[in-house]
């Protein structure tokens, strides 16, 4: 029975990251992903010394927030961060105890594993968010990346990662007035604008005219 529990886990995997439309955003990410950081730094991705910055917040229990990961997040990588208009900061936004235990898994795993790992929770969200137990299926998506199990246990057990999580949260939630997810909050110098949604026509033709292109 667990066999086939595993491999039903890695087909549902293997489809979900495999989809036309999704696959581009672990490419892009990993291609653009900050390889400088540790486990409690936000994922940040493209130049830093951009002119302009894009604050994501998402939740990965969000259902909308599944939608900007998977058709708008794709656009602003490859339309605003690898042309270098901005650099782009991925702000963890858990509310709930099984985003918490996502996320915190999902920065313990190396960096080139962050957004396969995010992706196949997005792809997969409703099978972990409507279990009555979420953590063994959270934890078989990092085993099949190459995280044990006990080094699973050793992650959330972290409480000052986990601290450092809901620090980083509450302190740019606050500092930019967010009060729904998912949110783009586009900073330029002294000026800020803000997105909400998930509508990629209209948040690309917001963010190119924030940007000035």
């Amino acid at each position: 029975m667990k066999k086939w529990g595993i491999l039903l886990l890695a087909v549902g995997l293997f489809i979900g990251i495999c989809t036309a439309t999704k696959a581009e955003i672990p490419e892009y990410a990993e291609r653009l992903l900050n390889k400088n950081v540790t486990p409690m730094d936000l994922r940040t991705y493209g130049n830093a010394d951009a002119p302009a910055t894009l604050y994501v917040f998402s939740s990965l229990s969000c259902p909308h927030c599944a939608g900007f990961h998977n058709y708008v997040l794709p656009e602003l990588l490859k339309d605003v961060v690898a042309t270098g208009h901005a650099n782009l900061i991925w702000v963890d936004m858990p509310y709930d105890a099984r985003a918490m235990t996502g996320t915190m898994i999902a920065r313990c795993l190396p960096i080139n594993d962050y957004e396969k790992f995010v992706s196949v929770m997005y792809d997969n969200q409703q099978a972990w968010l409507t279990a009555q137990n979420p953590k063994p299926i959270i934890t078989g998506y990092a085993n099949l990346l190459g995280m044990s199990t006990p080094s699973v246990d050793t992650c959330l057990s972290n409480k000052e990662l986990q601290k450092t999580i809901m620090n980083q949260r509450n302190n740019l939630a606050n500092l930019y007035k967010v009060r729904g997810m998912p949110t783009l909050v586009v900073v330029q110098g002294t000026k800020s604008q803000m997105f909400t949604g998930s509508d990629k026509v209209a948040i690309m033709e917001g963010v190119r005219q924030a940007l000035g292109y």
